[in-house]
């Protein structure tokens, strides 16, 4: 998803610079991913400034395997937005979680944002509470701030 750049005033650093997100989805599958694709280019859309937004989507499955986890985890320190998409029934997969802990690690001074978005069903779920539980415990302790 790319918006064209635009010339933007705003706040002290921004006049004259165009606003560009790196953002990665990580799902879970097609409906999630779906999901979390929408609800970006909702929040990012006509009311906002025009914005480049450089997205990337891993599938969950992804993680299990060497090269591509590799290939992930260098994108990873480039990424100013996470977003975590999955059901919430059942535990996340290790290897997305040592993605999001690479991440976390690799924010340190610069701003970014961990999304996360699970199915509304889910929201009365144990694994779904354990999960938002272990999320917002990992962000809190980089300072990321999280976005249900």
């Amino acid at each position: 998803m790319s918006m064209p750049q635009k010339e933007v005033n705003g706040p002290a650093g921004f006049a004259g610079a165009a606003i560009r997100l790196r953002v990665a989805i990580v799902y879970e599958d097609f409906a999630t991913g779906a999901r979390a694709k929408s609800a970006l280019e909702f929040l990012l859309g006509s009311e906002q400034p025009e914005v480049d937004v450089q997205l990337e989507m891993w599938r969950f499955d992804l993680s299990h395997d060497l090269a591509t986890s590799s290939q992930v985890s260098d994108r990873l320190v480039e990424l100013d937005i996470f977003v975590l998409s999955s059901h919430g029934k059942g535990a996340l997969p290790g290897g997305v979680l040592v993605w999001l802990d690479q991440w976390l690690k690799a924010r340190h001074a610069s701003p970014g944002a961990l999304v996360v978005s699970l199915d509304e069903a889910a929201s009365d779920d144990l694994s779904a509470r354990q999960i938002l539980t272990s999320l917002q415990s990992r962000a809190a302790a980089a300072g990321v701030q999280v976005f249900l």
